[in-house]
């Protein structure tokens, strides 16, 4: 028998704001205007985020509807557009202000889809859609750049496509551009749309546009026109025109992009920077004697690229002696300003040897810059090629008219660059000689869809994503991981083998504090106290515990690593096992770690080489590991304020609003962990904003997919290929699409519940993916299912049977409240009590059943670290709840 009782807690900040939001975000019906309820920004992608940001204005008195959507989307959210009624052919314009920046160039991108279905030209019945109209405008000293085109759905010659020209006769000012434009729809799917215009000598120019990946070049002129008084703006738009009725319908819109530039000559955001499907501007370079290398076109599925093939052999020589580089080369016509973007991403397909990748840039006087990207040449991709994004620029772009000094992030080069005028592009094979006499040999790089990317004016969604996981898959993911642990077993000392298919059987730190988590969540007592006293036995007097041992004879490390990161995982793990278990030992062992990763900070003060970092090391995700050790360990808040002051200060990228790989000048590079773990810190921390667009930095740049594109996620690095530890990280972690990324990661688990490190092998750029099975994907396929790593919250208390003694077994479910879905599950111990951990601060109903009836459950919500979030505990037993019908008999 199932009895319940209600447990509330007060939300953190950032939770009370998405709850908040999910109850103000009914639709607003209005049959008048109703300006935006926030104010500008810059912002430049996911326009569509949150309906406060969007105006409406009518025309013929409609009533019109504007809501956030969680369907139909592509992503979880779009913005549902509407009209309900009003007057015959009037139309609601929805409309979104933004800050100008003085761009030139514009391209409004976005997806949209219309419900109900409607006919054609009132074939076969009236009409629904009138027409839909999709606008850019900019207003820029009295006067209006506008780019606007409509799907003209009744009318004379519809169904067609228009575009605005006020310099016609009013009557005819939609007027059908040159050349055919495919004009039909279907309902019920998203289609894409692309529209991108310029400034160009006081004219709106029309460059092109694409509807569903086809594109039409325009290259049509209308003039701008008076509009004094008005502020300079942009603004993006669409609008619905209703039919003779007004019947309603309605649009939503989802991936809404103004991506915008200065300076005529500047590509456009996202467009190709070169041409990669002909051979005009490239050429080949070469060192020395080696055979010369061939320059080709080739074919794949996504498009042609631009094709080295190389030997760097001399005859007749040593490997010593052979060649050391290959290069592509690309001049531009004339010199381009790419001062407008801080990001390049390329895509490359290569094959045979291992050897370094180099990208360089020279501007008109031949200064450079560059970066190498070490032993990466080998990689193979089918239907997807990889990709490697990589910032150019400091942080405050175009200081001192685009003369940028060598940026962080591409350490190569001579000095200063002028990014406002880049005269050629490289991408050099340079031959790995720590290899010799191996594979580095004869090889090809094949390079296409050079894009640009500003990631500096991305926006970031205004919450993170909930997913509902699947308890199945998170039990299978838990026996795996007992079964691996094997305490049945002769032998047995607690551990847990990392990599199964690795000989010698090795134990990483890392790896046995995630399954100590997931086993003391899951309420498995004796593989958790077995695995935390032997983490206790293998520490270090100093504290500290090596990067691995081995499984069997438990020897450390021969190589003596101590890793700060895996010191303070160890520490947060022995921390949440005293909290929910009491066990004293525990606590102290991790005071023990706390007290070495303290001294780390005491040496690093102590070496005039990093006296002014105040950290446990320059790595920013073992500063962040760090910080949750000592918040949550207790007594150590000091050197907990020591280290977010160090993450705020040396790792934020304040510019691209991220956390970086290492501090600021020392290692702006890139890493899944930084931001999944570190808006996990940004969280707790009360710096809600920052969290989201750490996020958002790791959601432009880490998604890919497997070799043969089957699989989708994403890498820790690069990206190369999915990293499925990285991509439940993610999920875990309630980043933007979450939903269909656990979807993959639970296809992807095994029978046994173990699951691979990634689909693919590739080792390169310090990334390591590999098909063997292992801890860490495992637990994070658990996690995923379940609540993020750093969840807090424990629920304890106790059953009573019918009778008013303990229950002695069972188990105990916990929900959210309306839902018949589990979220977690614990067993009910001899005593009566239990313990469910690794909650979010929230409102739950747990319900247990016993071997006999259960008449009473009791518990309190209990969290880790109270600096930070208060809880406004409020119980009540069952039989209270039950007349409100919350409990189920």
């Amino acid at each position: 028998m199932a009895k319940g009782a209600r447990i509330k807690a007060r939300l953190p900040a950032v939770l009370r704001f998405a709850v908040l939001w999910i109850i103000v975000g009914a639709p607003w019906i209005w049959p008048a205007d109703q300006g935006p309820s926030t104010a500008p920004t810059a912002a430049r992608q996911r326009l569509e985020e949150s309906a406060a940001d969007w105006g409406v204005y009518g025309e013929g008195n409609p009533v019109w509807a504007l809501a956030d959507a969680p369907a139909p989307s592509l992503d979880g959210h779009s913005l549902k557009c509407s009209i309900t009624g009003g007057a015959p052919y009037s139309n609601a314009h929805f409309y979104r202000n933004l800050l100008d920046d003085g761009s030139r160039l514009f391209a409004l991108s976005l997806a949209f889809q219309f419900l109900p279905a409607t006919t054609l030209n009132n074939q076969g019945g009236e009409s629904v859609i009138q027409a839909l109209e999709f606008t850019v405008s900019a207003w820029r000293q009295g006067q209006r750049y506008e780019w606007a085109l409509q799907w003209q759905n009744v009318g004379a010659g519809a169904p067609q496509w228009r575009y605005w020209d006020p310099s016609r006769a009013a009557t005819e000012r939609w007027a059908a551009p040159p050349g055919p434009i495919a004009p039909q729809f279907t309902s019920h799917q998203f289609h894409t749309l692309t529209i991108k215009g310029e400034i160009r000598n006081g004219n709106s120019r029309y460059r092109s546009f694409s509807i569903d990946g086809a594109e039409y070049s325009l290259n049509l002129d209308a003039p701008s026109v008076p509009a004094p008084g008005v502020a300079d703006k942009l603004a993006v738009a669409v609008q619905l025109d209703g039919n003779a009725h007004a019947t309603p319908y309605d649009v939503y819109l989802d991936r809404v992009a103004l991506a915008r530039s200065a300076g005529s000559d500047a590509p456009f955001p996202g467009e190709s920077l070169v041409d990669c499907s002909s051979l005009a501007g490239w050429s080949v370079e070469w060192d020395g004697a080696m055979p010369t290398p061939t320059l080709s076109l080739s074919d794949h599925p996504e498009g042609k690229g631009v094709r080295l093939d190389y030997d760097f052999l001399v005859s007749g020589s040593n490997p010593p002696d052979w060649r050391n580089w290959a290069q592509l080369r690309y001049d531009f016509a004339t010199p381009v300003d790419l001062s407008g973007h801080d990001m390049l991403r390329f895509h490359y397909l290569g094959g045979g040897s291992k050897n370094h990748l180099q990208v360089w840039l020279h501007d008109d006087t031949d200064n450079r810059i560059g970066i190498q990207i070490d032993r990466v040449t080998d990689i193979r991709k089918a239907a997807e090629r990889a990709y490697y994004s990589l910032p150019y620029s400091v942080p405050s772009r175009g200081v001192g008219g685009g003369v940028l000094v060598q940026p962080a992030g591409w350490p190569l080069g001579d000095g200063t660059f002028d990014y406002t005028r880049v005269e050629k592009l490289f991408f050099a094979v340079s031959r790995d000689t720590s290899r010799e006499p191996g594979d580095v040999r004869l090889g090809g790089l094949e390079i296409g869809r050079v894009e640009l990317v500003d990631s500096i004016g991305r926006s970031a969604p205004a919450q993170l994503q909930a997913v509902e996981g699947n308890l199945e898959a998170a039990a299978q993911s838990v026996a795996w991981l007992v079964a691996n642990q094997g305490l049945e077993n002769p032998g047995a000392n607690g551990l847990l083998t990392s990599w199964v298919e690795e000989t010698p059987p090795l134990a990483h730190i890392y790896d046995q504090a995630l399954a100590l988590i997931a086993f003391t969540r899951e309420g498995l007592d004796a593989q958790a106290r077995a695995l935390a006293e032997r983490l206790v036995s293998l520490q270090a007097p100093n504290g500290a515990w090596y990067k691995y041992y081995r499984r069997n004879d438990q020897s450390p490390d021969p190589d003596g690593t101590l890793w700060e990161g895996d010191v303070a995982w160890a520490a947060y793990a022995l921390s949440f096992h005293w909290h929910a278990t009491g066990h004293a030992w525990a606590h102290d062992s991790a005071v023990s770690a706390c007290s070495w990763l303290k001294s780390r900070i005491a040496a690093r003060n102590a070496d005039q080489d990093t006296a002014n970092d105040a950290s446990v090391h320059n790595s920013i995700e073992a500063n962040i590991d760090a910080w949750f050790a000592f918040a949550f360990t207790g007594g150590f808040q000091a050197e907990a304020d020591i280290i977010r002051g160090f993450l705020m200060t040396k790792g934020w990228d304040a510019d691209r609003r991220r956390f970086c790989r290492g501090s600021l000048g020392v290692d702006p590079g890139n890493a899944i962990d930084v931001h999944t773990w570190g808006s996990e810190f940004l969280l707790w921390t009360g710096e809600n904003a920052k969290a989201l667009d750490t996020l958002s930095y790791c959601s432009e740049s880490l998604p890919t997919g497997s070799f043969d594109g089957s699989v989708h996620g994403l890498d820790g690095q690069g990206p190369f290929s999915v990293w499925f530890e990285g991509t439940g990280q993610w999920v875990a972690a309630g980043g933007w699409g979450g939903d269909f990324c656990l979807s993959e990661l639970n296809a992807n688990q095994e029978e046994d519940g173990s699951l691979p490190g990634s689909p693919d092998d590739f080792h390169g750029e310090g990334v390591w993916l590999t098909h063997w099975h292992g801890v860490a994907p495992t637990a994070w396929c658990y996690f995923a299912n379940t609540a993020p790593v750093f969840s807090q919250g424990l629920i304890r208390g106790t059953v009573f049977e019918s009778g008013g003694a303990p229950a002695n077994s069972g188990t105990v479910e916990v929900y959210r409240p309306g839902s018949e879905k589990a979220i977690a599950r614990a067993a009910i111990h001899p005593d009566g009590s239990y313990v469910v951990a690794g909650l979010r601060a929230g409102e739950y109903v747990v319900r247990a059943s016993s071997g006999r009836r259960a008449s009473r459950v009791s518990g309190a919500l209990e969290i880790g670290l109270a600096r930070y979030v208060t809880l406004d505990l409020s119980l009540q037993s069952y039989s209270q709840r039950r007349s409100r019908g919350t409990g189920r008999q």
